[in-house]
């Protein structure tokens, strides 16, 4: 394998130590970065979305999910890939299968975040597997040994067994439930520091601890001066509205810090949005990230998984010493503050009480306005769906629709101005109904990749997008 490290950060939960395994050979290796280069791809792997019994959502604890996801390492042709929501045994099965398919050593690094139970999403399922109940999970590094990469030492290995059991090389950040994995790879044009990590939701711990974890991982990483790269997921955007006041700003500001003191390119920051990609009616946000300092970065893109929630990010780092022309111009910070606002109240004409074709009207109307980008009525129809996600931490739905719209080709938005849902297609009733991505009729044909899967709640004498 050639120098080209493609570092593949799949956001993907992963509780595994430094593993490895006997190679085993494949007919067709799969090609890899070219030499003096690094190729970096980010996704969160979504084990922990839509986990429970029965649902086929996110990664679930199958083989052939696990199939899917070595596919979205090696499409972007993965040397290293970082992961976060995996299970511990989903993580081994996964590095097998990748030297089965690559015919190369892989090697594992894992950082333990708890413990989570895990299954395999099929329909009428009524209990989870039994070696994926309450196993370890976390974040995740599996690593390509070979021509490229010649050796990976971690980094952030403290000799503690996180879970009280298993050895991991990561470290529990000081939130706890959320940890931090590195190591420093050799390759034949140098040394460079790779960085993985999960930060909590914005509900989950106060703004001062979510910060915290966030200066324990620069405390590390400035720590060394080799090049440094660091993935992952966030959960926390930083794109605001230069001069208005935002969510979470200890966690943005010491997130910022990354670039506006240590001198990190934010080299996914003109790719667009990382967040539901499977459900983009919620609105989208960038809250995945690769940040670089002191290497070159080229080629960076986003791509879409096969199971995620997440979009996922890819960019090739290169051992020349030649600057970088792949990395977008900073964007000034909006004065420090924090912003509120409430759900929209307003409604629109539909078929007074819980009743399936008022649900319908309603969602109707929310796709119009879509089309029309209409973001008033977008953020009205959808208004708890929203204020939830701002909850979160993703800002206004004022802010975060347009985004969202953005993800709409012209031909897509142009089919959504007069589309209508079949009510044959429709699941559901009294006060809940789900609308699949099948059931719109348009133009254009829209499938959950594109639109999404929507449920419509009934809520104080209105229906509402909740999901």
């Amino acid at each position: 394998m050639p120098r080209k490290l493609v570092l593949v950060i799949a956001a993907a939960a992963l509780v595994a130590g430094c593993d490895s395994a006997t190679p085993r050979p494949t007919p067709t290796p799969t090609a890899t970065a070219g030499h003096d280069e690094v190729r970096i791809v980010n996704l969160n792997a979504a084990m922990g979305y839509k986990n429970g019994a029965g649902d086929a959502a996110g990664t679930d604890a199958l083989t052939s999910d696990y199939e899917l996801l070595a596919d979205d390492i090696l499409n972007q042709r993965g040397d290293v890939a970082n992961l976060q929501e995996m299970a511990l045994p989903a993580s081994r099965e996964l590095r097998t299968i990748l030297e089965e398919k690559t015919g190369d050593t892989w090697e594992l690094n894992f950082s333990f975040s708890g413990n989570a139970t895990y299954y395999t999403g099929q329909k009428g399922e009524s209990g989870p597997r039994p070696d994926y109940r309450d196993v370890p999970a976390g974040n995740a590094q599996l690593i390509r040994i070979g021509d490229g990469i010649t050796r990976q030492k971690p980094l952030t290995d403290d000799g503690k067994k996180d879970d009280g059991k298993t050895p991991d090389q990561g470290i529990m950040l000081p939130s706890v439930g959320r940890s931090f994995v590195g190591a420093e790879l050799t390759v034949p044009g140098g040394t460079v520091a790779v960085y993985n990590t999960h930060l909590a939701l914005a509900d989950q711990v106060a703004d001062e601890v979510r910060a915290g974890d966030v200066l324990k991982i620069q405390e590390i990483t400035e720590a060394d001066t080799v090049p440094s790269v660091l993935t992952g997921d966030f959960n926390q955007t930083i794109d605001f509205v230069p001069g208005q006041p935002y969510p979470s700003p200890k966690t943005v500001d010491a997130i910022r810090a990354f670039m506006d003191t240590y001198g990190y390119a934010d080299v996914g920051r003109d790719k667009g949005p990382t967040s539901n990609e499977k459900r983009k009616f919620l609105g989208t946000k960038r809250i995945d990230y690769i940040l670089a300092r002191g290497i070159r970065t080229t080629d960076t893109v986003r791509f879409v998984s096969h199971e995620s929630d997440h979009w996922g990010l890819a960019t090739t780092i290169a051992f020349d010493g030649i600057p970088s022309s792949d990395v977008p111009p900073p964007t000034p910070l909006p004065t420090t503050g924090t912003t509120t606002s409430q759900a929209p109240t307003t409604t629109t004409t539909a078929p007074a009480g819980p009743t399936t074709e008022g649900a319908i009207t309603r969602y109707q109307q929310y796709l119009h306005a879509v089309g029309a980008a209409d973001v008033a009525t977008m953020c009205e129809i959808a208004g708890p769906a929203a204020k939830r996600a701002e909850d979160e931490g993703f800002g206004p739905c004022e802010q975060t629709m347009p985004v969202a719209l953005s993800m709409f080709s012209p031909e897509q938005r142009t089919a959504l101005l007069d589309a209508t849902v079949d009510p044959a297609k429709v699941a559901g009733g009294g006060t809940t109904v789900r609308i699949p991505a099948a059931a719109v009729r348009a133009a254009v044909t829209f499938t959950s990749s594109d639109l999404g899967d929507a449920v419509m709640s009934y809520l104080d004498g209105e229906w509402f997008v909740t999901d």
